[in-house]
């Protein structure tokens, strides 16, 4: 069995598209469970009017011309958060509360794991509508090759369904930098599985395949960042035997960063910019306190490019996220007040 872990916030017409596109999934076996991060959207009613059949269409966008096949029923059922799955195709969980990223999977998760049929679980991002054959050909990769503790698809963007949005994350310790490996690419164009997998350093968190036995070694995602970093901790559980995969074949489009104000060109939000800001300083504290300096020039050099590109509001917003690391300050959900109005959305 297969478990797909949706977060919402906020963002039920999305978290509903994506669910019209695994009612279109070849695989059999899976279960889906939706952890609402504290909506304040009516989030709730709106996926079960959605289930009935009393919202819709939501099969319009630029990947739904390659995506077609019989659509299951939507069956759906509230669930407390300290229950098991049920019979249901659907488990929704009100979580009452912002819990970031990894608190709102950390929910989905437990409740997966008192399923002892579940053999996977899929941590999906909302913003996302998945290829029908994707669950089935991750799972067919994770059962060829028991060394895999985590596998991630091939990332299409959703309104460039031809080009490449990732194939998974590097990430460079001696520039403390990381990245999409093969962003832009043609669709059609993809690497070798054997070059891909070498550069190798993280799973994209958009689409993110686990077997069972390792996440029950690590147990929760560790949930000091919030927001962003959550790949690379979790390949940092990897044993020195398990190593990351990608699968050319099983395809996610994502709308890349619809909940957080993230953008792939232009001004990144300043909600984004201060996560990954002080989550990468977390980040090496963590893992690689020796790595700190490096982390910090690196942050040093973007401030001075943002200032020569006039953009202060970003120069100042990672000065502040500098300033909560020493001053052991961490933002969650009362970021507000740091960002402009055009930022002031509550991360999902």
């Amino acid at each position: 069995m297969i478990y797909v872990i949706l977060i919402n916030w906020n963002g039920w017409r999305d978290t509903a598209e994506c669910l019209e596109s695994l009612r279109l999934c070849a695989e059999p076996d899976f279960r889906v469970i939706v952890c609402d991060n504290g909506s304040t959207d009516d989030s709730l009613a709106r996926l079960e009017q959605w289930a009935r059949g009393a919202l819709g269409p939501f099969d319009a966008g630029p990947p739904w011309r390659r995506l077609q096949g019989p659509r299951r029923a939507p069956k759906l059922a509230r669930r407390a958060a300290s229950d098991r799955a049920g019979d249901e195709w659907i488990s929704l969980v009100a979580l009452g509360d912002n819990l970031g990223f990894a608190g709102g999977n950390n929910a989905g998760i437990a409740m997966a794991l008192r399923d002892p049929a579940c053999d996977f679980i899929c941590l999906l991002n909302n913003d996302t509508v998945v290829d029908p054959a994707a669950l089935t050909a991750l799972r067919r990769k994770m059962r060829r090759d028991p060394t895999l503790a985590v596998c991630g698809p091939t990332l299409l963007f959703y309104d460039r369904p031809d080009r490449v949005q990732s194939l998974g994350g590097f990430w460079k310790a001696s520039l403390a930098r990381g990245g999409h490996i093969g962003l832009g690419l043609p669709s059609d164009a993809l690497p070798p599985v054997a070059e891909v997998e070498r550069r190798l350093r993280y799973v994209a968190g958009a689409a993110l395949f686990m077997r069972r036995g390792f996440v029950e070694r690590f147990g929760r995602i560790y949930d000091g960042y919030f927001l962003y970093f959550e790949e690379l901790e979790i390949a940092a559980q990897l044993r020195a035997d398990e190593r990351l995969g990608w699968c050319p074949e099983a395809v996610v489009y994502h709308k890349e960063g619809a909940s957080i104000g993230a953008c792939e060109a232009g001004r990144r939000g300043l909600r984004s910019t201060y996560y990954l800001a002080v989550n990468l300083l977390r980040y090496h504290l963590r893992h690689a306190p020796q790595r700190l300096p490096v982390a910090l020039a690196r942050l040093a050099w973007e401030r001075h490019k943002l200032a020569r590109l006039g953009d202060r509001p970003a120069r100042d917003i990672i000065g502040r996220a500098v300033a909560d690391f020493f001053t052991r300050t961490y933002r969650r959900a009362d970021l507000a007040a740091l960002l402009g109005p055009a930022d002031r959305r509550p991360a999902e």
